[in-house]
């Protein structure tokens, strides 16, 4: 089992490279979420419609994580994953031992296809949609004097000089 694992540093680059990554589309998400309501907002000021955009990023989001794990667990299942419930076939998990050898067996016992696809996923799948939502970072439409536009109209709701939002802008 040793011999299969990833060597310390190489899984630890792989952890932080991934974090760093994804770590970003948090605050993103924030701030495009943001500069998207403000500018409904500021398109028809009577208009509050934070709640439907905040509904339909939760819908598209919950949508993408639904088909993600319904995608990878028909995919380990197709691949061959076979697991015993460790729990019910060592009488509720009493006899620690049995617990410990079932879970290997679960580790160890699994075809080379399983394998396989869990490195294509890892190695193909995640970073291809890490790339896909860099891409769309990078092609957003809120830049430019679009976005400086919903910096002044901010600034001018919150009583600040437009010099402000010039300054906001540029940060």
């Amino acid at each position: 089992l040793d011999a299969a694992l990833p060597s310390p540093v190489g899984l630890t680059v792989w952890a932080v490279v991934l974090q760093a990554t994804w770590n970003c589309m948090t605050f993103w998400r924030c701030v495009a979420f943001g500069w998207l309501v403000d500018e409904d907002c500021r398109a028809v000021p009577t208009r509050r419609r934070e709640a439907v955009f905040s509904g339909a990023c939760l819908l598209v989001g919950g949508y993408g994580r639904a088909l993600a794990t319904g995608g990878l667990i028909n995919g380990l299942a197709w691949a061959g994953l076979e697991v015993t419930n460790c729990e019910q076939a060592c009488a509720d998990g009493e006899d620690a031992e049995c617990v410990e050898a079932c879970n290997r067996q679960n580790s160890d016992g699994q075809p080379p296809s399983v394998r396989t696809f869990m490195r294509v996923v890892v190695f193909a799948v995640v970073p291809f949609f890490q790339l896909l939502c860099a891409w769309l970072a990078y092609t957003y439409p809120i830049h430019g004097a679009r976005l400086d536009a919903i910096y002044a109209s901010q600034a001018s709701n919150f009583g600040l000089p437009p010099a402000a939002a010039a300054v906001v802008g540029k940060g």
